[in-house]
């Protein structure tokens, strides 16, 4: 039989897992500025050519992007809540531009994009901050 005790370390063992930590999600950011990035995210940092993509896995709550234009920090924000959608499918198609916002970009859709008809909630991102 097992105890009360057993029963609730189970439940909350398993409630704290469930509610912890957000749903990792890769990004596939496409480099639409005049400068070679550097994205750092998840310990660990990508060079994206100018013109090129790179993907990378944001399991945390924020990345970093690091160029000549400055360095920029950015809060993670996954559409539609980490559920797949027009957006998202365990993948996110991104393109940041020279001013430094991040646009999403549908699925099917290829960058680099001069206009953005409509985006998702959240986006386009901007930097929480900015240093030259």
């Amino acid at each position: 039989m097992v105890s009360f005790f057993s029963k609730i370390s189970i439940v909350l063992l398993v409630a704290i897992s469930l509610s912890g930590c957000p749903r990792f999600a890769y990004i596939d950011l496409y480099n639409n500025t005049s400068e070679v990035i550097f994205v750092s995210a998840s310990n660990e940092e990508l060079k994206v050519d100018v013109g090129t993509r790179g993907s990378f896995k944001l399991t945390g709550s924020e990345f970093i992007v690091t160029s000549e234009l400055g360095n920029w920090k950015y809060e993670r924000v996954v559409p539609h809540k980490g559920e797949d959608g027009p957006y998202f499918n365990g993948t996110l198609k991104a393109q940041i531009n020279q001013d430094g916002k991040i646009y999403a970009l549908k699925l099917e859709e290829s960058a680099p994009k001069l206009t953005f008809e409509s985006q998702p909630k959240g986006y386009p991102i901007e930097s929480t901050t900015h240093h030259q």
